[in-house]
């Protein structure tokens, strides 16, 4: 083998079901290389002092609101991202395209806690460069609590599952919430922000304004302000189709989408409410982000979350799939399960098979590592100095 290109990695896994990654040195990172389009500065902590650590993500506007038909989904599912580490002095250096418009990120987060933060939101290229950023002063994040209600709606083929989404608009905070039961999002950037709160299964909103129904009836928007360190509690309200409209018959391919359901229980038969849902195609990690918090790198029509009876539904559109179970208490995984080698032809073949009953969830097990990366100065190939890793099979990857 060719000295030169030759690799050595020492590879474990500081992965685990539960979710945390491994402790390391902050530095700097990132492949700003270009002066022109590079942001330089300090990070400075409630304490006036300068952060390590604190992350940084660069989250582009494009095309983001366009994937879902009530234009208004963002997250970091879709955006493409830049994400750096300031350093033992507190300072970071990135690089953004400056052909887009996008937001700046900055959260301080601690045993998987955001402590601190700040969104600087709808910059550009001519804002940059008008006013450099160079100090950028962390706030204590702010919550958002509420509670509304949901109302099924007089033609069965249009009833959506309690599985609600609420989208807090310029932030990339995109979290499910349950219908008929109380909310909080934590960790959100103190200012003021639109929230859209509509129903998570995005194939069904679209044949329902194929139908006729105005999209603004599919939606519930609250424009809140969030105070530094406090919860926002929004007004009560309620969710219902408008009772004026006349239906007309939905899409057959709606009406005859083949589906799988269960329940999620614990080790006491306990039914679980709120636990995530998620059905798995990627099997080796590609498209899993490196995200220590309640969300999933993927489009809502595999992911759903079991209402206040522990029951889940979701609509089948790969051929072979895992579905994962998550189920979160305080921020963290607590209890999880794995159902592995479901086949949707086999399903559309036997309908006995989309029920997949009650799932028992387990605590779940953790791997910890570290990987050692050795590269030829003289090799004319570099593979970076991140890797990600991950478990076969489920959404549990991270970058080191």
């Amino acid at each position: 083998m060719n000295k030169a290109r030759l690799i050595y990695l020492w590879f474990s896994a500081c992965i685990s079901l539960s979710f945390f990654s491994c402790a390391a040195k902050p530095e700097v990172t990132g492949t700003a290389t270009d002066a022109e389009n590079t942001i330089v500065g300090i990070v400075i902590g409630i304490d006036q002092q300068p952060v390590a650590g604190a992350n940084i993500r660069v989250i582009y506007d494009s095309s983001n609101y366009d994937r879902h038909p009530l234009g208004l989904f963002k997250s970091s599912i879709t955006a493409t991202e830049e994400e750096v580490i300031t350093d033992d002095e507190g300072r970071f250096s990135l690089l953004y395209n400056p052909n887009d418009s996008f937001s700046l990120n900055f959260e301080l987060i601690i045993n998987g806690t955001v402590e601190q933060i700040k969104l600087l939101k709808n910059l550009n290229d001519n804002l940059i460069k008008e006013n450099p950023i160079d100090t950028v002063l962390l706030q204590k994040p702010s919550a958002l609590e509420g509670f509304f209600s949901y109302q099924l709606g007089d033609n069965p083929l249009y009833t959506f599952s309690q599985h609600f989404r609420l989208n807090i608009r310029g932030t990339g905070i995109n979290k499910p919430i349950i219908a008929n039961r109380r909310f909080n999002i934590p960790a959100i950037p103190p200012g003021k922000h639109l929230a859209h709160i509509y129903p998570a299964d995005s194939l069904l909103i679209q044949s329902l304004i194929e139908a006729g129904v105005p999209k603004d009836s599919l939606v519930i928007a609250l424009d809140l302000e969030y105070s530094p360190g406090d919860t926002t509690f929004a007004p009560d309200f309620h969710w219902k189709l408008p009772a004026s409209f006349q239906w007309k018959q939905i899409d057959t391919t709606i009406q005859t989408r083949p589906t799988i359901s269960g329940c999620a229980i614990n080790e006491r038969g306990d039914r679980l409410i709120g636990t995530q849902i998620r059905i798995i195609t990627d099997f080796n990690g590609f498209s899993y982000a490196n995200e220590n918090k309640e969300e999933f790198p993927l489009s809502d029509t595999t992911y759903t979350v079991t209402g206040v009876d522990g029951c889940w539904s979701l609509a089948l559109w790969a051929d072979t799939f895992n579905v994962e179970h998550l189920h979160y208490q305080n921020g963290q995984i607590t209890k999880v399960a794995l159902i592995k080698g479901l086949s949707k032809k086999a399903i559309e073949k036997d309908a006995k098979l989309a029920s997949l009953g009650e799932i028992t969830l387990k605590t779940p097990a953790q791997i910890k590592g570290e990987i050692r990366y050795i590269h030829e100065p003289s090799s004319w190939i570099s593979i970076g100095s991140h890797f990600k890793v991950g478990i076969k099979g489920t959404s549990r990857y991270i970058h080191t």
